[in-house]
């Protein structure tokens, strides 16, 4: 009777801690999943290129009348960067995450180029490669070369580094229509 009595109770206290162990690893593992970074979200809709170190927001867009120099319309893009933690960041960094297509040739994709930058704003282009200091936001502009004033622009944003996040369509024929001055 002793045995079986032995038996019983090793067997119960085998059961109790075989239960206390995976209350300890259920609980590990919550506070390990509790404790884990976040993914950064990476995204592009409303205007607004979301990073894990940078946000970039378009504010204003704008057709570019041709001059008399080149002929060439232009879709000025004006839009405020944020330094999310400090790294080196500046308003130039916006041109490394944007690309701006046009659908013009039934064979090619039509990447286009980046434009000179309007006399206007002459200002921004002189503070575009300075560093933002961590959690401010300064102002930028860039300039795209148009193939048509009437085939709409796909906006596509990237992390930088290639890797697709988001595109928007533009439709360019709704945007004001300015002309640059002192061209």
């Amino acid at each position: 009777m002793k045995k079986i009595t032995l038996l019983g109770t090793t067997a119960l206290v085998a059961l109790t801690l075989a239960g206390c162990g995976n209350t300890n690893k259920d609980t590990k593992t919550a506070n390990e999943t509790k404790t884990e970074k976040a993914a950064p979200v990476y995204g592009f809709k409303n205007n607004i290129i979301n990073m894990d170190d940078v946000k970039v927001k378009i504010t204003k867009m704008q057709i570019v009348k041709p001059s008399d120099a080149d002929h060439k319309s232009r879709l000025v893009l004006y839009y405020d960067i944020t330094n999310k933690t400090g790294k080196d960041v500046s308003p130039l960094t916006f041109t490394a995450l944007i690309d701006a297509y046009q659908d013009t040739d039934p064979n090619q994709e039509n990447k286009l180029d980046v434009g000179p930058s309007l006399n206007k704003d002459q200002a921004l282009t002189d503070k575009q490669d300075e560093k933002i200091k961590k959690g401010k936001t300064a102002q930028g502009s860039i300039t795209f070369d148009l193939d048509s004033t009437t085939t709409p622009v796909v906006l596509e944003a990237t992390t930088g580094a290639g890797k697709k996040i988001g595109k928007e369509k533009i439709n360019i024929t709704k945007l004001e229509q300015i002309n640059d001055t002192n061209n």
